[in-house]
């Protein structure tokens, strides 16, 4: 069967649904999801076929004084499909701001003496909240050397790269090592692309991108970018790229003939086209034509490909609406896409999804 793209709905044998966005098969963007088995219902963003960003996920617990079932609503982030960071949640009217690591609530020692005073009066209750606090804090020790293990696991990989700098048979070896790391495949490989935004790596991936006598280089920067980019915050990569002067770079991997690097290009254009000073510099190197003519491009064969440009286009257009409506009218004149009358046209300026649809159902 064809791959999804677009929005539908999912009906699964065990009764889970999910009804919201697609990419070549995958779920990418925002939706909404039912767990049969728990009952929970889920509304939020999706990466990677998992939930990622804000979301509000709305289940029922037991309560362990009672034994009786309650409503819990969680509002918050997500990351790689379980609660991290910031949210609240609300039982009944009482919200509550809480913190989560990686599906773990972190409690305040305040909240944590208070909730021990709750359930237990006895003389026990401040050796139990001590005991409770202590484990928290070696627990927490244990993150902080994992994320440094990790960080200085990245380092060394980016030390090796800039050590072959002027070598490319040389740096292919370390290259090829940092994609490995922050590959799927790797057990770890959220926490290795976290980490190369965390030690400023994203400035030695721009520089290969400038390396014109090295074209493996400036692939494998393409690579790296898009697969950071599908997982990190895209906040601080956008800082992380324009600091380095390196929007105009990622752009031009469109230009390239083979289809990975522009599907590379699309799908950083498509996280990173979420944050409004990105959209500006990206409106300013002129990329906007460029995305629109292979969204148009019947010898662009990729699905893929084409799916993550219209999303960055329909990301971009919420920051510069303007700019990707002007070039999406000249294209439907151009390509003869549907009317092409002047009125029709600027009719139709204001939809920007139909003028996307429009012109890549005319491509194939």
């Amino acid at each position: 069967r064809g791959q999804r793209s677009g929005r539908g709905t999912e009906e699964c044998d065990n009764g889970d649904t999910y009804t919201g966005e697609w990419i070549a098969d995958v779920k990418l963007g925002w939706g909404r999801q039912f767990i049969a088995g728990t009952g929970e219902r889920f509304t939020g963003t999706f990466n990677q076929g998992v939930r990622e960003g804000a979301g509000e996920s709305v289940c029922s617990e037991m309560d362990p004084e009672t034994g009786v079932f309650r409503v819990l609503h969680y509002s918050g982030r997500f990351l790689d499909g379980v609660r991290h960071g910031e949210g609240f949640e609300k039982i009944g009217v009482v919200q509550t701001r809480v913190v989560y690591a990686f599906g773990v609530r972190e409690m305040t020692k305040a909240s944590r003496i208070l909730w021990r005073s709750a359930q237990n009066t006895s003389s026990r209750r401040l050796h139990d909240t001590e005991q409770l606090l202590a484990d928290k804090s070696d627990a927490s020790n244990l993150l902080d050397s994992h994320g440094s293990q990790v960080q200085n696991t990245v380092r060394t990989a980016l030390q090796g790269i800039r050590d072959c700098e002027g070598d490319p048979q040389e740096r292919a070896a370390p290259l090829q090592e940092l994609v490995a790391l922050i590959d799927e495949e790797h057990p770890d490989f959220l926490a290795m692309r976290r980490a190369v935004l965390e030690v400023g790596g994203v400035a030695h991936i721009i520089n290969l991108l400038r390396d014109d006598t090295d074209d493996a280089a400036q692939a494998a920067g393409g690579e790296i970018l898009y697969l950071i980019s599908a997982s990190v915050d895209f906040t601080g990569l956008a800082a992380a790229i324009i600091e380095a002067n390196g929007v105009t770079l990622a752009v031009l991997l469109l230009n390239e003939d083979a289809a990975a690097p522009r599907i590379h290009a699309a799908g950083v254009l498509k996280a990173l086209c979420r944050d409004a000073d990105f959209c500006r510099h990206v409106v300013r190197t002129g990329a906007v034509t460029r995305m629109v003519a292979l969204l148009r491009d019947a010898g662009f064969a990729s699905d893929l490909g084409k799916a993550l440009i219209s999303k960055a286009l329909e990301n971009l257009a919420q920051h510069q609406r303007s700019a990707v409506a002007a070039e999406l009218g000249a294209q439907v004149v151009l390509g003869g896409c549907g009317e092409s009358s002047p009125g029709k046209i600027q009719a139709e300026r204001g939809n920007i999804k139909f003028l996307l649809d429009s012109i890549w159902r005319k491509s194939n």
